[in-house]
């Protein structure tokens, strides 16, 4: 089974196509907090959009918020290498400001995907997600727990496939394992298929990501950017330099972006582009705060 799944950082600029070779969805992770903001037209306090245009690129990601400037929307439109990528993703929260559950839906897709969240209140900490999925008349529930080291980053993301339906009892399908830099940054991570015989895990992918000194736009706190779909959420600074290695298939996906930035009085990205090797490709990208 191949799948390719979209994967968009925190700074809304970055995609790109994962092909991996396990009939399993791989999340990429981290836990909630509030918005950065500054850049693009104004100096304000929260990340309002981002535009992105280039040859291939051209999309806007804009950003919902409560009344205490948590995230409680995220919406994708536009095209990314011919594809549509539009998606519309909403945060509900309870009255302590909690995610209890997403519901996401994807252009072309009729059906919403609901994911259920799973909060421990006495550790503080997001334990888990839930999400039923069904792809080529297969279905089965996806679990994702979340494994979080001594100062409360997640270091590891373990993906469980059931389907109570026909029997089949949960079992480890694949594994996110993820590093941090001093700054909190998180530096690597890598995707590995796991055994549900128990053998050695197999490494699909890695990635390794530069960061500057200065201020991400959108900062999340370790179990939101899990839940949401990207660690570099949780990350206090920008991604300077994304190296993908597509390891699963020997290099034929692996691509190399670099950055560039220009920064506004909160030292927080105003604009940036990137230019992506192999193709030589440049996107181009402006911050509106609010």
């Amino acid at each position: 089974f191949d799948m390719n799944k979209i994967i968009i950082p925190a700074i809304g600029l970055l995609f790109f196509l994962a092909s991996c070779q396990k009939e399993v969805s791989v999340d990429l992770g981290g836990s909630g907090g509030n918005g950065g903001g500054g850049g693009g037209a104004t100096n304000g306090d929260l990340l309002s959009k981002i535009t992105a245009a280039g040859a291939s690129e051209n999309y806007t990601v804009e950003y919902t918020y409560d009344a205490s400037k948590r995230v409680i929307r995220i919406v994708y439109t536009g095209t990314s290498s011919g594809q549509n990528i539009g998606n519309d993703t909403r945060v509900v929260r309870n009255a302590a400001g909690i995610i209890t559950q997403t519901i996401e839906k994807n252009a072309g897709v009729p059906d919403s995907s609901i994911t259920i969240v799973n909060y421990n209140a006495a550790s503080g900490r997001y334990e888990s997600k839930i999400m039923e999925i069904t792809t080529q008349g297969f279905s089965a529930i996806d679990s994702s727990v979340f494994v979080y080291d001594g100062t409360g980053k997640i270091v590891q993301v373990d993906e469980y496939l059931s389907n109570p339906g026909i029997g089949l009892d949960p079992f480890l399908a694949a594994k996110t394992v993820y590093t941090y830099d001093a700054a909190g940054n998180n530096v690597t991570f890598k995707i590995l298929s796991a055994d549900p015989l128990g053998g050695p895990d197999e490494v699909l992918a890695e990635t390794t990501i530069g960061y500057d000194t200065k201020v991400n736009p959108l900062i999340l706190s370790a179990g939101e950017a899990v839940i949401l779909g990207d660690p570099s959420m949780a990350s206090p600074n920008n991604p300077t330099k994304y190296d993908y290695k597509d390891v699963a298939n020997a290099g034929t996906s692996s691509f190399l972006l670099d950055f560039t930035y220009t920064y506004n009085t909160k030292n927080k990205p105003a604009t940036s582009s990137y230019t992506q090797t192999p193709g030589g490709g440049v996107t181009n990208n402006t911050y509106t705060y609010k």
